[in-house]
């Protein structure tokens, strides 16, 4: 973090940087390549990037820039306020050094090429064009060469995509050539813990591109340019004519010099939070060891590896590659929304929601409620949407959640599967699955919501964790004739897939002493504000949506040799 204060002189603008150790190396060296893995609280946004940013603007006028993250209502709603709001603080001025979402005014230099849309879009004085581009919708990139990058919380970005990104990072070296910043990449993230889905270490990998001698070489020749050009300074002031001569000399080699090492230079630095502890303060890091735990404080304040857990998974036949999907989102979707906006997604944004079928959900309940919707068709079923709540909040909440998102969905039909134990006093009405029904289909006023709810599990019994175990891999495998297959939106499911991926197979003995495949559901003990990422109980609505009679029937008859009753366990 840092401040700026600009002093008038008669000579030049003075500018006093308050930054961490890091970010002032950084600044010194400017290096082509950066790739910074930092823990919260660094600015890795507001202060890195955006100060990086604008150094790139400075040195290749004109050019082409991409501002890449992991969704586009993330670029909209976080990643590109962020960076405004860096450069706010570092003395731009929206309408005077930039503008967003117009074309620029009269008095801006224009990009090297003429930009098609200015939708979505960040123009500078200067002359450069910045664009957004996202994983869940990816050919928002598609078509344009740029001279930069930036992407925020790499973690959340496959290697392909990066990999695919690279060719873009190219325009005429005639007009960028001669800045070190020229097709090069700018990426923070706090620790990636494939523990968790969703997260990707490549960035890990970038240490070995950085060349620790050309390295050390810039820092002391941009620790040395920088000592001479505040002599430099001291002479102007005091008017010692010989002096500044001689100085303006030496600058001048050691700025050649300076450029040079630049080329073709990366940065690879691991930082926890405390390299800016001045800001900071020790309050900070009592608050947030409390909030996050230890095991994600570790990674995400302290930047350290997270050690991987003893035991299996217990869905240990998801495969990303094969059973999630990140093109669940019609790009278009996006326009209707300036940067800035909360761009929120509706069920009409959704590629793969087919509004004129029955909408699929299962349920879990208890202080975390959750919902996952999909839909069934040729022999798929596709996750779309998952909700959650947490305690006080519940059914009302949950069903106003899902109302919201499906308010433009036309068949107003929902077929809801749910954990019998929801079902346990319907006879006074009172029971989580009545109470849920009754919130989707009328609102709080009592009026109607025109939706109508059929209820497939009334007297159906506990589903065991091992048929659970069973037929979720056999679905996913493929390997039985009549079980769907199953594919998971990568974005919409994101805390299912989450669930899915920490939940642990433990085997123990029955009630009648048989030794069966359980779910480790510790983690359901865990904070409520933990859970959604963290905890089984999401797996559990999973549970609910695909553990359906037809398809049971068809795996028992299939995988008689390793059935275990019971099975189902009736009432």
């Amino acid at each position: 973090m840092k401040q700026k204060i600009h002093v008038k002189t008669d000579f030049d603008d003075i500018e006093l940087r308050y930054a961490s150790w890091l970010k002032t190396i950084l600044d010194l060296m400017q290096p082509k390549n950066a790739f910074l893995i930092l823990g919260r609280g660094t600015g890795k946004t507001t202060d890195f990037i955006a100060e990086r940013s604008m150094d790139a603007c400075y040195d290749m006028p004109h050019s082409y820039q991409a501002l890449i993250g992991d969704t586009y209502t993330n670029i909209l709603k976080n990643i590109a306020p962020a960076l405004i709001e860096g450069w706010n603080r570092k003395g731009w001025r929206e309408g005077l050094h930039y503008v967003v979402d117009e074309p620029p005014p009269s008095h801006f230099k224009l990009p090297y090429k003429a930009p098609q849309t200015y939708k979505h879009t960040i123009s500078t004085l200067y002359g450069n064009f910045f664009n957004y581009i996202s994983m869940d919708t990816p050919s928002s990139g598609a078509g344009n060469s740029y001279q930069h990058g930036y992407i925020d919380e790499g973690k959340y970005i496959e290697k392909k995509r990066v990999d695919k990104m690279f060719p873009a990072l190219r325009g005429d070296a005639t007009l960028f050539g001669h800045s070190p910043f020229f097709r090069g990449l700018t990426v923070t993230t706090d620790y990636p813990n494939l523990l968790m889905p969703g997260e990707h270490d490549w960035i890990l990998s970038k240490e070995k591109e950085m060349n620790r001698d050309q390295m050390n070489a810039l820092l002391y020749i941009s620790l040395e340019l920088n000592e001479k050009r505040a002599d430099l300074l001291n002479a102007q002031r005091k008017r010692n004519h010989p002096l500044i001569k001689k100085l303006e000399k030496k600058v001048a080699e050691l700025a050649v010099l300076h450029t040079r090492a630049r080329f073709d230079s990366t940065f690879f630095y691991i930082a926890s939070s405390f390299v800016n502890l001045d800001i900071l303060t020790l309050d900070f890091f009592k608050t947030t060891l409390a909030a996050l735990g230890e095991e994600e404080f570790n990674t995400s304040v302290l930047s350290l590896k997270p050690e991987v857990e003893a035991g299996q998974k217990f869905y240990v036949a998801l495969d990303p590659d094969k059973h999630i999907y990140d093109d669940g989102i019609y790009e278009e979707w996006y326009n209707r929304y300036n940067t800035g906006d909360s761009a929120e997604t509706y069920s009409t944004a959704l590629r793969y929601c087919d509004s004129s079928r029955p909408l699929e959900i299962g349920v879990d309940f208890g202080d975390m409620c959750s919902i996952d919707v999909g839909q069934t068709k040729d022999n798929l079923v596709r996750g779309l949407k998952d909700f959650h709540t947490l305690a006080p909040q519940g059914p009302r909440e949950l069903a106003d959640q899902f109302l919201e998102f499906f308010k433009f969905h036309k068949l107003k039909r929902i077929e809801l599967w749910g954990d019998r134990s929801g079902n346990a006093n319907q006879a006074t009405n009172r029971d989580w699955v009545s109470d849920l029904v009754r919130c989707l289909e009328y609102y709080p006023d009592g009026s109607e919501t025109k939706w109508k709810v059929d209820v497939k599990t009334r007297g159906f019994g506990n589903i065991s964790q091992q048929l659970e175990f069973l037929l979720v891999k056999a679905m996913m495998q493929g390997e039985i004739p009549g079980l769907p297959q199953i594919a998971l939106d990568k974005y919409q499911m994101r805390h299912t897939i989450s669930s899915m991926s920490v939940a642990k197979q433990v085997v123990k003995p029955n009630a009648k002493g048989i030794r069966q495949i359980h779910k480790d559901k510790s983690s359901e003990k865990l904070p409520l504000s933990k859970r959604p990422m963290n905890s089984t109980n999401l797996s559990d609505a999973f549970k609910y949506l695909v553990c359906r009679p037809q398809w049971i029937a068809i795996l028992r008859n299939e995988k008689k040799d390793v059935w275990n009753p019971p099975d189902i366990i009736e009432e």
